[in-house]
């Protein structure tokens, strides 16, 4: 890793810790609770910007290897964070920050909620102007997040397990493709996208969500944009149903985490497909979302 990029890490954290040993008077308790929710939004704003500036860094359409490294899937990228995303509830996003706030008090680190917020948004910042001054590479990046153990890889495993939840408490189903195909199969378009169109013409102006997805195997550029065809070619099949083209809202990951293994086939009711299908099976395909 660029070795100025990790110092700037640590510089970071030992400002922080060097602040957690000073008294908090009244005042500032008091204002600590005035400006919680401005830092909320800031600390928040600070990490999704971040997720769309990286993306465009050098390396941003090749895998990410960490070898002899066992590195969890979701570092591969960070597409499910963005703030666009509409599975990312705010109240999860607010609970997610709090979480690892309340961790880093809880383990003295700082003094208060709001030392440990002006913190957090001090280290996305710096995210930020490290990005933009020195292009680090994206790999790197990533790799910086599995070592940031106080505040970038608690808060995007707890955003990568809002978006799950929230898409398993909603009603949803899943369309599979054959390898290196958009093609929606007859069973698919008579089954699950008609029993959705149903499902969506009972509701009340809601929307669905498309999620397109792409196993690991072949190039990864390749499979972003399969990945894209196969989430459009559902949307076509929606529309022909009669769900409202306005309505119906396609993104797709290729094959950028949250990829589909057990524990989230077991969270979207799909274990039994999971075991007939497989890893790769599973995520060559479009997860619909009504929301």
């Amino acid at each position: 890793m660029n070795d100025v990029f990790s110092r700037s890490f640590f510089l970071t954290i030992l400002l922080g810790l060097s602040l957690a040993g000073q008294p908090v008077s009244a005042q500032q308790a008091g204002a600590d609770n005035d400006d919680s929710n401005v830092l909320f939004e800031r600390s928040m704003k600070e990490l999704f910007d971040t997720s769309e500036r990286i993306s465009d860094q050098p390396g941003a359409d090749e895998p990410t290897a960490f070898a002899g490294d066992d590195r969890p899937r979701w570092l591969q990228g960070l597409t499910v964070t963005k703030q666009d995303n509409p599975m990312l509830e705010q109240a999860c996003r607010e609970e997610a920050l709090a979480g690892n706030t309340q961790r880093l008090v809880d383990q003295g680190a700082y003094a208060s909620d709001s030392e440990t917020l002006h913190a957090t948004v001090e280290h996305m910042q710096m995210h930020h102007e490290f990005i933009d001054d020195n292009r680090i590479s994206h790999a790197d990046y990533l790799r910086s997040l599995t070592e940031c153990e106080e505040f970038c890889a608690p808060l995007v495993a707890s955003l990568m397990e809002c978006h799950i939840l929230s898409v398993a408490r909603r009603p949803h189903g899943i369309v599979l493709f054959d390898i290196d195909s958009s093609r929606v199969d007859r069973d698919f378009r008579s089954g699950v996208v008609d029993e959705m169109a149903r499902e969506y013409s009972t509701s009340n102006e809601s929307q669905i969500l498309l999620i397109g997805r792409a196993s690991q195997i072949g190039e990864l550029a390749y499979n972003r944009r399969l990945a894209a065809q196969r989430a459009l070619a559902v949307r076509d099949e929606l529309t022909a149903a009669g769900v409202p083209f306005e309505r119906i809202r396609p993104i797709w990951f290729g094959w950028e985490p949250p990829q589909i293994d057990s524990v989230m086939a077991d969270e979207y009711g799909m274990g039994e497909l999971l075991e007939e299908y497989g890893y790769d099976g599973m995520n060559q395909s479009v997860v619909m979302v009504i929301f």
